[in-house]
């Protein structure tokens, strides 16, 4: 019976050895922040992440990439904030517990891979996946208790924790360029910490933001949903005197003193961003017409088969929405905007769709739009072209992606 046991375990091992070859999962070390960082995910557990260090001319280079994964209380727009992150604490967005480990998803996320044929630009960079488990997009700094139990949000905490520790061990503000990247509710952040980030270096103006489904537009002004959410996210998640002082990098002076929680929302302080820009987005946002609009007819494997024709037709004039008020809204020219007629949440992500025509505009996968923008304007150079949005509805009457 021990031979057996023996056997099946030597067996196990190898097939897990043979999973990480066949699937090319790279190793990516955690870094557990100590207490002195004073980072925590929601349960108390003490923050971490994952760093892989650059080499060769990268070595002095770092590419941030934030996780998402929704906010607390999103299904109730907020009603139920403090009470929802005590809901998500025991889930792995809220604690460390069920974290795999060393094995980051760097074969699935194309920007954090450490192989040239997958990640020509930014292979042997410094590449940091920075987790998510405060429940508000790394803009909190609060404990709340109940019923003898704690929950801490404590994502600015965590996300300048990284900063830190990257600065003290790892010479961050002398680096020669930054990317900060993420998808959802890490994509949010970038927006918000980009001044900020390019203040933390030594060499000014080398800091670039890739945003991936990280704007949020409330489309009906009857109806302010988006705006709601905002707005409970900063009442319950914030220091308010704290998050003011980040605030100053990139704010109206207007809205910090009198409606601060717009602070919070890109469509009323993207044009003080000074850095470049990259923003993927669909334009049927699934994240939006599910969790804000309440359609979501699409939200299983058969995806939008299970639309009515009303159903559809109001994605498709979300959508439209969407692309009229990015016209109409002031914007700064450090922005390239790469947006997809697609319904879905999330591009960078998917290493399948990275080189795939089928999502290129203007015959420019993924990839090849990243590698041009970095190239040009890492050189001091504008893009000749800074709004790419596909024309048609491509996708949307019989599949997702």
């Amino acid at each position: 019976m021990k031979i057996n046991y023996c056997l099946a375990f030597v067996i196990l091992i190898l097939s897990f050895i043979l999973y990480l070859i066949f699937f090319e999962i790279e190793y990516a070390p955690i870094i557990e922040l100590d207490d002195s960082y004073n980072a925590k995910c929601l349960d108390g557990s003490n923050y971490h992440f994952n760093f892989v260090k650059g080499k060769g001319e990268g070595k002095n280079k770092f590419l941030f990439y934030l996780e998402g994964g929704g906010w607390c209380g999103q299904e109730t727009l907020g009603d139920n904030f403090v009470d929802s992150c005590f809901e998500r604490a025991n889930s792995s967005l809220g604690s460390k517990i069920g974290f795999l480990g060393s094995l980051v998803i760097s074969r699935l996320i194309r920007l954090l891979s450490s192989k040239e044929k997958y990640n020509p630009n930014f292979y042997n960079w410094n590449k940091i996946f920075v987790r998510y488990c405060d429940g508000s997009s790394f803009i909190s700094d609060r404990v709340y208790e109940k019923n003898g139990r704690k929950v801490y949000m404590y994502g600015k905490n965590n996300l300048l924790g990284v900063m830190n520790y990257l600065k003290i061990n790892n010479n961050f503000t002398e680096a020669d360029s930054v990317i900060l990247s993420g998808f959802s509710a890490g994509s949010f952040s970038t927006l918000i910490y980009a001044n900020y980030i390019d203040s933390l270096t030594t060499k000014k103006n080398n800091t670039y933001i890739i945003s991936d489904s990280g704007f949020f537009y409330d489309l009906d002004e009857n109806n302010l949903r988006i705006n709601r959410l905002v707005q409970k996210a900063y009442e319950y998640s914030t220091n308010h005197t704290e998050i003011r002082k980040l605030f100053n990098y990139y704010c109206d002076k207007e809205y910090i003193e009198k409606e601060p929680w717009k602070c919070l929302s890109g469509e009323y302080f993207v044009y003080n961003i000074k850095v470049p820009i990259l923003s993927f987005q669909n334009v049927y946002d699934s994240w939006i017409t599910r969790v804000v609009n309440g359609n979501d007819c699409w939200f299983n494997r058969n995806f939008i088969k299970n639309c009515s024709k009303q159903q559809l037709e109001k994605i498709i004039n979300e959508g439209n929405l969407l692309i009229e008020k990015i016209h109409k809204y002031p914007r700064n020219d450090h922005i390239t905007l790469f947006y997809y007629r697609k319904i879905g949440h999330m591009l960078t992500y998917y290493n399948w769709i990275w080189d795939d025509k089928n999502f290129a505009i203007d015959g420019l996968t993924i990839n090849d739009i990243i590698k041009e923008w970095y190239e040009t304007v890492s050189n001091g150079k504008e893009m000749k072209k800074r709004e790419y949005i596909e024309k048609e509805n491509t996708h949307i009457e019989s599949k997702d992606f």
